[in-house]
Formats: C-alpha cells, sequence, structure tokens
C-alpha cells in the first residue's frame, strides 16, 4: 500500500528532466477548486465518479469549491498534482 501511495504522490515528477506534460497544462484554466477536481477525478475514475475531494479542499483552506481560483503556474501544477495523487490512492481507483 506504501508503494502505492508514493507511486501515486511522485509519477508525475520529471525525475529525469524528459517530461514535458505538465497536468497544470492539461486541466481547466480559471476554474473552481470542484471543477479541477472533477476534471481528474474523471480522468482516473471515468464519467460516473464522485469527486469526493473536499478533505483535499480543506487541506489547501478552500471553504467554497465553486469559486474561480486565479492560480499560478506552480500552484495550478501542484493541486493538479495533489488531486491525481488522492484520487489515484481512493479505494475507488484502486479497485479498479
Amino acid at each position: 500500500m506504501a508503494r502505492m501511495v508514493d507511486l501515486a504522490l511522485y509519477a508525475h515528477d520529471d525525475w529525469f528532466g524528459t517530461t514535458t506534460t505538465r497536468l497544470s497544462d492539461l486541466a481547466p484554466k480559471g476554474a473552481s477548486f470542484d471543477d479541477i477536481a472533477r476534471f481528474w477525478v474523471t480522468r482516473l475514475h471515468g464519467p460516473q465518479a464522485d469527486p469526493g475531494m473536499t478533505h483535499l479542499a480543506a487541506a489547501y483552506g478552500i471553504t467554497d469549491g465553486t469559486q474561480p481560483m486565479d492560480l499560478s503556474d506552480d500552484d495550478a501544477q501542484g493541486l493538479s498534482a495533489s488531486i491525481v495523487a488522492f484520487a489515484a490512492i481512493s479505494p475507488t481507483f484502486m479497485q479498479r
């Protein structure tokens, strides 16, 4: 289980300087936390998935996930990476 968490948290990192795709480039720009979470969770869990990101939103200090967020590129990358990791270690994803 610990290795699965490590994979979810760090698989998107550019360890060898060969990855050119940033998660933040793929996510919707100027979107709300809920929109970004739905975007990534749908890609991992499918269109019927429930984002279920309230704990992650709270960790980021987000009380209203419907408000558009103005994020820097690095912040958008960190948020997207966290959402992908959180969704990838969920029981629903592991079961798939």
